[in-house]
């Protein structure tokens, strides 16, 4: 059985939309936008974006933000660390050091439109699941 846990720390995507000058008060709404990003035409997220005040351009670099996967790079593109990225990096430091770097990856799209969570998102994929109820059952 194989499991990754993909994670985003929420504060970490607020500090991205804050650097794009969106309003905390559209914070909830953007969140519940973004998760539907792998359900609903890129186009539809889009003019969602829009709809709650999100600049064209802002909308552009906010999803290409969302497809970055290293937090080296979310850290170039937003031109310096804040407090939350500056956290989860030294979570990952700390898996790294013990051993669970292999296990687990960062996601900006892990969103989930959980807006009111304050910590980091977790999601878990098994890559097997006759691997899991094996472990289970015997």
């Amino acid at each position: 059985m194989f499991v990754i846990s993909l994670l985003l720390f929420l504060q970490v995507l607020q500090e991205v939309l804050t650097s794009y000058s969106i309003l905390d008060e559209s914070f909830g709404k953007v969140c519940i936008i973004i998760d539907k990003i792998e359900k609903i035409p890129i186009d539809v997220i889009k003019n969602d974006l829009k709809a709650v005040g999100i600049a064209e351009e802002a909308v552009e670099d906010l999803l290409q933000v969302l497809t970055i996967k290293s937090l080296t790079k979310l850290e170039e593109k937003l031109g310096g660390a804040g407090p939350a990225l500056t956290d989860l990096k030294q979570l990952f430091s700390l898996a790294e050091k013990f051993g669970y770097s292999d296990w687990i990856q960062f996601d900006a799209s892990i969103v989930r439109g959980l807006a009111y969570y304050t910590g980091i998102v977790f999601e878990s994929i098994i890559s097997s699941i006759s691997s899991l109820l094996n472990s289970i059952y015997h």
